[in-house]
């Protein structure tokens, strides 16, 4: 897990031969463990067996729409990126 403004290049999921992507609830569980004091954001869903989960977060200190996000390994449930807004 880094923490950075950016992600160098879009985080990616790595697919399990017969296994399904974790439950949502499950997904969010983690990323909101991991910021717990951010409001929920924007979920955008995987659209490929490669796309990580992303999950928008607003902290207090990012703009109104929320600069902060969780990018999960959709089969692992492992958190490959935490880019956060202004910190």
């Amino acid at each position: 897990m880094t923490f950075t403004r950016k992600p160098a290049s879009e985080p990616v999921s790595i697919p399990v031969p017969g296994k399904i992507p974790l439950e949502l609830t499950d997904q969010l569980k983690t990323a909101r463990a991991t910021l717990p004091n951010a409001m929920l954001g924007t979920i955008y869903f995987p659209r490929k067996p490669e796309d990580a989960l992303s999950i928008r977060f607003k902290l207090p200190q990012d703009d109104e729409n929320g600069q902060s996000y969780v990018y999960l390994d959709q089969y692992s449930g492992n958190i490959l990126e935490m880019p956060l807004g202004d910190v």
